[in-house]
């Protein structure tokens, strides 16, 4: 998400007690998370969608029988990632030159995603050894320090703000250690203060409103079928489920340019194509479809993970302003990692209001809570663990796609991962 909106508090009250997120389990073992090239972006990430297509039979080769621990990226890897974001936006990246590029890998080199996601949700969404989950901002210090002609120039602020952005941008750049020392008070005493106080991901009712005791529950095969055509669903059916993993390569990595398109639109978390912009190739709405997901559902993921950014959920102000939530956009728990990753609370919460949702047939309401939880899996790229302050100064180098393709990859990896868990979820009903 952006740093650019703002939520309001919620009133705390108890969280909906159900199931917990369960690892990908059955039948076959994770897949290795390193990609022979692949590659996704995110939040700022700015991604569109993959082209509406028939109803998709499973490849042959849809299953992975073969457990391998992942391995370091090779510059292979990197160069499979930065042509397959090269390709999907139709425009070079920002970081190809040689001496940008290492710097850029340089910087992405955070700690281990175990550090921070102490409860294991990647490794359960089957996406393991990710970079970008993991860096920080002397990471982003650094990468700056290798692109001479990039100024940030964020159009949705007044121009008397843009300008005091490019002071405190220059500032940033000439003495970052100052400036991060200066940031982690400005991001304690102020832009995560009330949130920190609250602790909204643990305190605020999900789902909103909540689900009555009297409603209704639907028989599961009727649940089941609601989602019966979507290619996970006919992986379950075959009694044999395929990984996060195996469904990126299948149906993202190795579809043909013409397939793919230009697949980034202007915000990855959304990725539908405005009007008169034609047919958008990526993000939230077109991971939906290539996974078989129907028009509407795609739309209803979509548009609610987009709606976090604008203040337009059930939940208040849902933006990462101090009087928000940054809490679903940046981890709150970042010293205090053994607590886990507060985007990942969120996401695992509005998971279990998901499938609780649906067994009631509110199906929509349901789409809704998966699309919420997408919005911090993503930012989790997008962002990092970069400090709010940093971005609001550096603006699209931390999430923008051009400047951070390998947080493309792993983002999309752990959206398709999330669909799969809810389906996982829905299967086992």
């Amino acid at each position: 998400m952006s740093v650019q909106n703002v939520l309001s508090p919620i009133r705390p009250s108890a969280p909906l007690q159900t199931q917990p997120l369960r690892a990908q389990a059955p039948a076959v073992p994770q897949a290795p998370a390193r990609l022979p090239g692949s590659s996704s972006k995110t939040d700022n990430l700015r991604l569109g969608a993959v082209a509406k297509t028939a109803p998709l039979a499973l490849p042959a080769n849809m299953f992975s029988d073969a457990l391998s621990v992942p391995q370091p990226r090779t510059d292979a890897d990197y160069d499979m990632i930065f042509k397959w974001v090269e390709s999907v936006t139709g425009k070079p990246v920002a970081v190809s030159d040689p001496k940008t590029r290492e710097a850029y890998i340089k910087a992405i080199k955070g700690k281990p995603q175990e550090v921070y996601d102490t409860k294991n949700f990647l490794n359960n969404l089957g996406v393991h050894g990710v970079e970008t989950y993991g860096r920080d901002d002397k990471g982003v210090a650094n990468l700056i320090k290798t692109l001479p002609d990039y100024s940030p120039d964020s159009p949705e602020v007044s121009k008397f703000v843009r300008l005091g952005q490019k002071a405190m941008f220059w500032f940033y750049k000439s003495f970052p250690k100052t400036f991060d020392k200066i940031g982690n008070l400005a991001d304690k005493y102020y832009l995560t203060r009330k949130d920190n106080k609250e602790q909204s991901w643990l305190k605020v009712q999900v789902p909103q409103p909540g689900i009555s005791p009297s409603e209704p529950i639907l028989n599961a095969n009727t649940v089941k079928q609601h989602y019966a055509n979507n290619v996970i669903a006919k992986s379950l059916q075959t009694g044999r489920p395929t990984t996060t993993q195996t469904l990126f390569d299948n149906l993202f990595k190795l579809q043909p340019p013409k397939e793919i398109g230009l697949m980034f639109e202007e915000d990855f978390h959304m990725g539908i194509a405005k009007p008169g912009e034609g047919k958008q190739n990526y993000g939230t709405y077109s991971i939906a479809l290539r996974l078989g997901f129907t028009e509407e559902q795609a739309k209803n993921f979509a548009t609610a993970n987009y709606d976090m950014d604008l203040n337009n959920t059930e939940y208040g102000d849902t933006d990462a302003f101090p009087n928000a939530m940054p809490s679903k956009h940046f981890n709150l728990n970042k010293s205090r990692p053994e607590q886990g990753d507060t985007r990942f609370i969120w996401a695992q919460r509005h998971l279990d209001a998901a499938v609780e949702l649906a067994r009631r047939g509110r199906f929509k309401d349901a789409e809704r809570e998966v699309g919420y939880g997408l919005h911090g899996i993503q930012d989790a790229f997008a962002h990092g663990h970069i400090s709010l302050s940093s971005h609001a100064i550096t603006d699209n180098i931390p999430d923008g796609v051009e400047f951070n393709p390998v947080a493309a990859y792993e983002a999309t990896l752990a959206s398709i991962g999330f669909l799969n868990a809810y389906m996982q979820r829905i299967s086992k009903l």
